[in-house]
């Protein structure tokens, strides 16, 4: 099934942390859980986020400016392993312009964020970029 070898999954969440849900299957695996029961037990920003106050950040930036798209953070999986994902949510108003929820997609980019590391290393002292890049092509104008 095209979805479920998708490394990333939908999530919906209300703004207030004691509201927290977290739903999907896809989402579910990235972080470790499978008992959404256990999950909604545990102090989100303390327990998922390496780094709670990006969890703050997050919700600030959607509040003021509506959504974000590929905020990075670092998560902790019930394992013990940290992952890398990046998030792209809109938040929803309601009528009066109060925000009632965040909804949007995680992705596990930490396989990508490996990768880049490990050309960054293969490249130091060889004198090319560290980043990857294309090879661009000058042709003469005359």
């Amino acid at each position: 099934m095209l979805v479920a070898s998708v490394p990333g999954g939908a999530c919906s969440s209300p703004p207030r942390k004691e509201d927290s849900s977290i739903s999907t299957t896809p989402l579910m695996r990235i972080i470790g859980y499978e008992d959404r029961d256990e999950l909604m037990q545990l102090d989100i920003a303390q327990t998922l986020y390496v780094n709670p106050t990006d969890r703050e950040r997050l919700h600030k930036l959607l509040q003021e400016h509506g959504a974000v798209k590929d905020f990075e953070f670092e998560i902790r999986r019930k394992d013990g392993e940290v992952r890398t994902v990046s998030e792209s949510s809109t938040a929803v108003r309601d009528a009066k312009g109060d925000v009632t929820a965040f909804q949007g997609f995680v992705l596990d980019i930490t396989e990508r964020r490996r990768a880049e590391q490990e050309i960054r290393r293969r490249n130091r002292g060889t004198g090319r970029p560290e980043t990857p890049s294309r090879k661009r092509w000058s042709l003469p104008l005359t």
